[in-house]
C-alpha cells in the first residue's frame, strides 16, 4: 500500500480596492483593504477575524496627498485601521488639494496557529492584488476683461467674486450636485485682476489653477477705474483637468452721457435677466415703466431663460423681434430704416411657447426715454436691460 502524505501550511492574502479610481481634488476617496487566510492551506480562504490592523502606506506620493483618517500617522501616513464585521475588511480616507497621482498599499500581519505571516500587495505573491492607482485632477478658469467691445483692448484692475456653486464628479458620465443657495464656496477675498491668485500675468485676463471640479458663478463687483461696470452673470463648467474652462469676456464702457455726440441711431442692450432686481438710472420717475411678472426666472436664481423679445416705440409700434435671447446676450434697439432712435425705447419678454403677439403674455414690459430730453448713460439698468453703449 502506498500513502501520500500533503504538507499544507496555512495562508494569508491582501486585496486593496478599487485598484483605480479618479477624483477631483479636495474630494475624499475610500480605499477598502480586504484581508484573507486559509487556515488549512487548502485553498479555501475567508476573511481574518475581527480586530486585526491593516497598514496603508503611500509608495509615491509627490503631491502631497494625505490620509484622514485611520489610527497612525494621519496625513502622510502611514495609516491603520481595524477589521471589523466579519467580512476581513476596513477603510481609510485620502484625499489631496493638488492634482496628480498616488500609488498606495495595504499591508497584513497574522498568526494562524505556530506559523506567523504577512503580506502586502503588490510584493510579488500572485494571491495579493496591485498597489492602487489614485489620480487626483483639478480644474482651471480663464476669462478676460475688455473695453468697449469683446474685441476691444484688454483692461486691468477689474474684481470678480467666483463662487463655486455644485460639485462635479467626474467618474462615470459625469454628475454635478447643487450646493444649494447660501452654501456656494467663493473665492475670499474676491479675485482682483493680478493678484496671487491669478496666474495670468497679463492686464484684463485671469486664469485661476488647482480648482475643485464644478460648476462655477463669476460676476464682476468692481469695474477698472474709468469704467461702468458689466452686470453680466455667467455659470462655467469647469469638469477637465486639461482643459482651461473659458468663461468669456466681459465687456466694460467708459463713462459718459449717450448724447454727448447727439442723439444715436442704436442703442447696445444687455439682458440680464434681473427684472426689477438692478432698477438703476437717473431718469424721471414717470418716464420709466417696469412691469415684471412674478414667472420671470431670475438669474440671481440660476436660471438661464431663453426668451423672445420684442422691441416698439412710443406709438407702440413693432420695431424688431429677436428670438432664442439669453441671459449675457445682446439687443439692438433701433428704429426702422436706420433712422435716430425715438423718443421711448419699450421692450416686451416672452418666454418660451408664449404667444408675443399678445402683450398679456409677455412677462416683462419695460419703457424709457431715449431721447435726449432725459439723462441717458452707459451703465444704466431698466428691469432686464443694462445699457452698455450706443452707435450712430
Amino acid at each position: 500500500m502506498t500513502c501520500t502524505f500533503t504538507n499544507s501550511e496555512p495562508a494569508l492574502k491582501i486585496a486593496i480596492s478599487p485598484l483605480t479610481g479618479t477624483n477631483s481634488v479636495g474630494d475624499t476617496h475610500t480605499l477598502t483593504a480586504s484581508a484573507m487566510k486559509d487556515p488549512e492551506g487548502d485553498g479555501t480562504f475567508v476573511g481574518v477575524e475581527n480586530g486585526v490592523t491593516v497598514t496603508f502606506g503611500f509608495e509615491t506620493n509627490t503631491i502631497g496627498a494625505t490620509f484622514t483618517s485611520g489610527t497612525g500617522s494621519p496625513g502622510a501616513g502611514p495609516v491603520t485601521c481595524l477589521t471589523a464585521g466579519g467580512t476581513g475588511q476596513c477603510s481609510v480616507n485620502i484625499t489631496s488639494t493638488s492634482a496628480g497621482q498616488v500609488e498606495v498599499s495595504a499591508a497584513v500581519s497574522l498568526t494562524i496557529g505556530s506559523v506567523s505571516l504577512s503580506e502586502k500587495t503588490e510584493n510579488g505573491n500572485a494571491a495579493n492584488s496591485d498597489n492602487a492607482m489614485k489620480d487626483f485632477i483639478a480644474g482651471s478658469l480663464i476669462w478676460e476683461k475688455r473695453a468697449d467691445s469683446p474685441t476691444g483692448a484688454l483692461v486691468g484692475g477689474a474684481t470678480f467674486e467666483v463662487c463655486r456653486t455644485h460639485d462635479y464628479d467626474p467618474t462615470g458620465a459625469g454628475s454635478f450636485t447643487d450646493l444649494g443657495a447660501g452654501n456656494e464656496v467663493c473665492f475670499n477675498p474676491n479675485i482682483l485682476d493680478n493678484d496671487s491668485r491669478d496666474q495670468d500675468a497679463d492686464n484684463g485676463q485671469f486664469q485661476l489653477i488647482n480648482l475643485i471640479l464644478g460648476k462655477y458663478r463669476l460676476t464682476e463687483k468692481i469695474a477698472p477705474t474709468g469704467y461702468i461696470l458689466d452686470p453680466t452673470v455667467r455659470f462655467v463648467d469647469v469638469t477637465s483637468g486639461t482643459t482651461a474652462a473659458n468663461g468669456g469676456v466681459w465687456v466694460n464702457l467708459q463713462t459718459g452721457d449717450v448724447c454727448e455726440d447727439g442723439k444715436p441711431r442704436r442703442l447696445i442692450m444687455l439682458y440680464t435677466g434681473n427684472g426689477t432686481a438692478n432698477d438703476n438710472h437717473t431718469q424721471a420717475t414717470g418716464e420709466v415703466i417696469i412691469r415684471v411678472d412674478d414667472d420671470l426666472p431670475l438669474v440671481n436664481n440660476r436660471a438661464n431663460p431663453v426668451a423672445t423679445i420684442r422691441t416698439y416705440d412710443h406709438r407702440d409700434m413693432v420695431l424688431d423681434t429677436d428670438n432664442n435671447v439669453s441671459i449675457g446676450d445682446l439687443i439692438t434697439f433701433q428704429n426702422n430704416g436706420n433712422k435716430l432712435v425715438p423718443s421711448r425705447a419699450g421692450f416686451r419678454v416672452f418666454l418660451a411657447g408664449a404667444n408675443i403677439n399678445d402683450r398679456a403674455a409677455a412677462v416683462e414690459h419695460v419703457q424709457f426715454h431715449s431721447s435726449c430730453s432725459q439723462p441717458l448713460a452707459p451703465g444704466d439698468e431698466f428691469g432686464s436691460f443694462f445699457l452698455l453703449r450706443d452707435e450712430n
